[in-house]
C-alpha cells in the first residue's frame, strides 16, 4: 500500500509549522506559584497576562511583568522578545511609595 504511506507522509509536515509557531510559558508569582500558558508566538502578550491575573483573580492595573528582569510592552509579541519555550515572566504587585518617614 504505497498510496497509504504517501498519504501519513503529507501529512507529518503539515504538523511541525503549527507546533513551531506555538510556545509554553510560564507566569511565576511573587507567592512562587507558576501558571504555564500556550501561546502563538505571535500572540501580543498583553492577552496571555491578562488572563494570568484573572485566573490569580489579581488586577491587571496593579500588576508589574518583568522578562529577563526587564520591563517590556506588553503589545509585543513572544516572538518579538525572541522567548523560548518555557521561558518565565515574572509577575509581581507594583508597589508605590516606601521612602524614608521623618523622624
Amino acid at each position: 500500500m504505497p498510496g497509504a504511506e504517501n498519504n501519513s507522509s503529507r501529512k507529518r509536515p503539515l504538523e511541525q509549522p503549527s507546533s513551531a509557531s506555538t510556545l509554553s510559558l510560564k507566569v511565576k508569582g511573587q507567592d512562587g506559584i507558576e501558571v504555564l500558558f500556550s501561546i502563538k508566538r505571535s500572540t501580543v502578550l498583553k492577552k496571555l497576562l491578562v488572563a494570568y491575573c484573572q485566573k490569580r483573580n489579581f488586577d491587571y492595573k496593579t500588576m508589574e511583568f518583568l522578562y529577563n528582569g526587564d520591563c517590556f510592552s506588553h503589545n509585543r509579541s513572544a516572538e518579538d522578545l525572541n522567548m523560548g519555550e518555557e521561558d518565565e515572566i515574572d509577575a509581581m504587585w507594583h508597589q508605590d511609595g516606601g521612602g524614608c518617614v521623618g523622624k
